[in-house]
C-alpha cells in the first residue's frame, strides 16, 4: 500500500511536501526543501531545486524502522518513520488527531478540540474529543449539518444495515414542491410525508404510544396508567388515562376526570369548574350519561345512553330522557320483541317509551306528531285517528310519482275549508281516477255514471300493452290464469268467474278465454262451460277442440224468439244461410233468396218453396214417360255400410242421362233431387192417360 501526502506537511526548512511513492513514482524536482519516501528503494530523497538528493541514513531506529528522519540530526527526536510494511509515522501528531489544512495557507495541523477520531472504538467526532457514536456531531449554530442538492433532485440522508438499504430520510423534489418524506427502502412505500403546505400525511398506519409494531387502524394511540401519556388539544383541553382506565377530557384547571364509582373504565368529560358533565362508562351496563341539566332554548333535559343490559338478550339502546318522559333510539336483539312489543329481530327503533308523544319538525315547527296511542297526524299536534292529516285552509292533499311535481299528477284529496274529516273527493292523476262521496269510481272521467265507470278509446294497435281500458296481467306459464271472479263470497269457491288461461308459456305465449259457472249451491269450484281458443275456436259445453269447426258444440243448441240464427255462410258467394222456428215450422232461409223451405213442426214434412210470385221465365216439360222408362230402380248399400239392409233407389250418374235437372254436384258432392223425378213421374202419367183416351179405354 502506498501512502501521497501532496502539500500537507512542512519540513525544517518550511519548504511543504512530502511524499511516499514507488522510486519509479518519483516527480519531478523543482520545489527546494520538498522530502520524497522510496517505499521500495526504503529511501529518503530532499529536493534541492535542481534535482533529488539522497538523505544520510540516521539509524536503523526502533526494531522494523526501515528508515527515519530527523529535525536535529540525531537518532533520539524522530519526526518522522517509514514501518515495515509500508507504515508512516509522523510523530508530532498527538493521539486522535486528524490531518486537515488550517486556513488559507495549506499548511497541515490539526485540532482534536473540533476534529477527533476514536481509533478504538471506532468513531468521529465534530467539535468533540469524546465521539459517543460513530458519528457525534456538537454544535451551538441553529443548523448543524446541512445537505444541499444543487440539481431539481431529491436530497436524501440513507440508512443502511450490514450494507443494505433500509431508510431515506430528507427533501423530496416534486414540480418545485418540496416535501419532507421517511422512505422505506426495505419495503419500497413511504411512511410519511410533511409536505411544504402544512400536512402531514401517513399512507399507512401510525401507531402512537406502544411498541406494538402491527395495527389495523390508520392511527392507533396508546394511552397508559398514572397519566404518563397524554395528548394536548388547543393548550387547555388534554386526553388523559386515570389508573383504573378511565379515559378523561377536562381542562387544565381540573386534572382528575370526574367518575361515577360504579364505573370501571371509559370516557369522563369535565367542565372547568370539576364538574363531571358526563361519563361514558365501560361498568354499570355500559352506560354513556350525560349529567346535571343540558340547557337549550327548549328547556332542561339529562341524556342517558344506557344499553339496557338488565334486559336479557337485548343489544344496544340510547335513552334520552327527563323527569316527565324518556325517548330511546336502538337495534333490536335477535329474537325481537326487546325494546319494542311486535319488534321485529334487528330493527331499528326510535321510540317514545313512556306514554308520550314522539314528534319531528324542521325550522322549529312541528311536522309529523306520533301520539303514545299511536295515532300519526301530519300538520296537527292532536291526531284524532290513526292516520290524520291536516293540510291548511282550501288545500289539497296530493301524492306525486317520482320526481314529477306537477298539479296534474298523483293522488289528490281535496281539503274542506274546516277540520272536518270527511271525505270529499280523492283524485289520482288529474282525472284519471276519481272516487265521488256518493261512491262512484271513474277511471278515465272525472264524472263516473255508476259505481265504476272506465273510459278510453283507441282506434290502432288494438291489444297493444298500454292501450287496453283494463289491463290484467301476467300470466306466462302455461296453466297460469288472470280471471274475474262473481258472486258469493263467503265461501272458498265463487259461483263464477271468466278471464285468461295461458296454454302455451313458450316466447311471447298464449292461451284461451274462458268462462266458469258452477249448477249447484254447494261450495264447488266452478267449471268451464265456454272457451274460446288460441285458434279462434269457439267451444261450449267442451274444452277439447275436435279441430272439425269453428264453432263446437256439446249438448243441445237452442234457438227462440223471432230472432235469426246464422248457421253457415257460402264461401263463394257470402249468402248467409239461417234456421228459425217461426209458430209450427222450421223454416231454411238465405240472404239471396229469403225463405227457401218450410220443416212441418207436427209431422216433420219438408216443403221447398214454390209460389209463383217468385218464378220466371215458366215452360211446360217434355220430359215424360221415355225418361221414366230408361230410370233403374236400384238396390244398395253406402261404401261405409256393412251388412246394412238395402237401400232402394237411384244412381245419380244414371238419372243424369234422362232427367239431368234432378242431378245435383257441387265440389265434391254429387246427389239426386226427387222434385224434379216427381215432375217428370206426374208428366209420365198425363201421357198415359192421353194414349188410353186415345185408344178410348176407360
Amino acid at each position: 500500500m502506498s501512502v501521497r501526502v501532496d502539500y500537507d506537511i512542512l519540513n525544517q526548512q518550511g519548504t511543504p511536501a512530502l511524499y511516499s511513492d514507488i522510486l519509479l513514482f518519483r516527480p519531478a524536482s523543482g520545489f527546494t526543501g520538498r522530502l520524497f519516501v522510496s517505499i521500495d528503494t526504503k529511501e529518503i530523497y530532499r529536493d534541492n531545486g535542481l534535482g533529488w538528493d539522497l538523505i544520510a541514513d540516521a539509524g536503523a531506529g526502533t526494531t522494523g524502522t526501515l528508515q527515519q528522519v530527523t529535525t536535529n540530526g540525531n537518532t533520539t527526536t524522530k519526526d518522522i518513520s517509514l514501518i515495515s510494511p509500508a507504515k508512516l509515522f509522523i510523530y508530532a501528531l498527538s493521539n486522535g488527531g486528524v490531518l486537515f489544512p488550517a486556513g488559507g495557507s495549506g499548511q497541515v495541523s490539526q485540532d482534536n478540540t473540533n476534529f477527533y477520531w476514536d481509533n478504538t472504538n471506532k468513531r468521529l467526532g465534530i467539535r468533540t474529543n469524546t465521539p459517543g457514536v460513530a458519528f457525534d456531531v456538537h454544535s451551538t449554530d441553529q443548523v448543524i449539518q446541512q445537505l444541499n442538492n444543487t440539481t431539481t433532485q431529491d436530497s436524501l440522508l440513507s440508512f443502511l444495515n450490514q450494507n443494505v438499504g433500509k431508510w431515506r430520510i430528507g427533501n423530496y423534489y416534486n414540480s418545485n414542491s418540496n416535501d419532507f418524506i421517511i422512505y422505506d427502502t426495505d419495503s419500497g412505500v413511504t411512511r410519511a410525508f410533511f409536505t411544504n403546505t402544512g400536512y402531514t400525511i401517513f399512507p399507512t398506519n401510525m401507531i402512537i404510544g406502544s411498541s406494538n409494531r402491527s395495527s389495523a387502524y390508520g392511527m392507533d394511540v396508546y394511552v397508559s396508567a398514572n397519566y404518563q401519556s397524554t395528548l394536548r388539544v388547543q393548550g387547555a383541553s388534554t386526553f388523559l388515562s386515570q389508573l383504573n382506565g378511565t379515559l378523561g377530557v377536562f381542562s387544565t384547571y381540573v386534572q382528575t376526570p370526574q367518575v361515577q364509582a360504579s364505573t370501571s373504565a371509559g370516557l369522563s368529560l369535565n367542565a372547568n369548574s370539576g364538574t363531571q358533565v358526563a361519563n361514558l362508562g365501560a361498568g354499570g351496563g355500559s352506560n354513556i350519561t350525560f349529567y346535571g341539566a343540558v340547557t337549550s332554548n327548549y328547556g332542561s333535559s339529562g341524556i342517558n345512553f344506557n344499553s339496557n343490559a338488565a334486559t336479557t338478550g337485548s343489544v344496544n339502546a340510547y335513552r334520552v330522557s327527563n323527569s316527565v318522559g324518556v325517548g330511546s333510539f336502538g337495534i333490536e336483539n335477535s329474537s325481537g320483541n326487546d325494546l319494542l312489543n311486535g319488534g321485529l329481530p334487528n330493527a331499528t327503533i326510535l321510540q317514545s317509551v313512556s306514554n308520550t308523544t314522539l314528534q319531528f319538525g324542521t325550522l322549529q315547527t312541528a311536522r309529523m306528531t306520533i301520539t303514545g296511542s299511536g295515532n300519526v297526524g301530519i300538520g296537527i299536534t292532536s291526531p284524532a285517528s290513526k292516520f290524520h292529516v291536516n293540510t291548511g285552509t282550501n288545500q289539497n292533499f296530493r301524492i306525486r310519482p317520482g320526481t314529477d311535481v306537477g298539479a296534474t299528477n298523483g293522488v289528490a284529496l281535496n281539503s274542506r275549508t274546516d277540520d272536518d274529516s270527511s271525505l270529499q273527493q280523492l283524485t289520482l292523476r288529474a282525472s284519471d281516477v276519481v272516487m265521488l262521496p256518493s261512491g262512484g269510481v271513474g277511471i278515465g272521467t272525472n264524472s263516473p255514471s255508476s259505481i265504476l265507470t272506465v273510459l278510453k278509446t283507441i282506434t290502432t294497435n288494438f291489444g297493444a300493452k298500454g292501450n287496453g281500458a283494463i289491463s290484467l296481467g301476467t300470466a306466462g306459464s302455461s296453466g297460469e290464469a288472470n280471471l274475474i271472479n262473481f258472486g258469493y263470497d263467503a265461501g272458498t269457491w265463487q259461483p263464477a268467474y271468466m278471464g285468461y288461461l295461458c296454454t302455451n308459456g313458450a316466447g311471447s305465449s298464449n292461451g284461451d278465454l274462458v268462462f266458469a259457472t258452477r249448477d249447484s249451491t254447494s261450495d264447488a269450484q266452478p267449471t268451464i262451460r265456454i272457451r274460446i281458443n288460441s285458434i279462434g275456436n269457439l267451444l261450449i259445453g267442451t274444452s277439447t277442440d275436435n279441430g272439425v269447426g269453428k264453432l263446437q258444440v256439446q249438448g243441445a243448441i237452442t234457438s227462440q224468439g223471432s230472432l235469426s240464427t246464422y248457421l253457415f255462410q257460402d264461401q263463394v258467394t257470402s249468402v248467409n244461410w239461417q234456421l228459425y222456428a217461426n209458430s209450427s215450422t222450421a223454416r231454411f232461409y238465405n240472404s239471396a233468396s229469403g225463405i227457401v223451405a218450410n220443416i212441418s213442426e207436427s209431422t216433420g214434412v219438408y216443403t221447398p218453396t214454390s209460389d209463383y210470385n217468385r218464378k220466371k221465365d215458366i215452360e211446360l216439360s217434355t220430359i215424360g214417360l221415355e225418361a221414366i222408362l230408361g230410370l233403374k230402380p236400384s238396390l244398395f248399400r253406402m261404401k261405409t255400410e256393412n251388412d246394412t239392409k238395402k237401400h232402394l233407389g237411384f244412381i245419380a250418374q244414371e238419372v243424369k242421362e234422362y232427367i239431368p235437372q234432378a242431378y245435383v254436384e257441387e265440389k265434391d258432392f254429387i246427389g239426386l233431387s226427387d222434385r224434379p223425378i216427381i215432375a217428370v213421374l206426374v208428366k209420365a202419367i198425363q201421357e198415359l192417360n192421353d194414349k188410353l183416351v186415345r185408344n178410348n179405354i176407360n
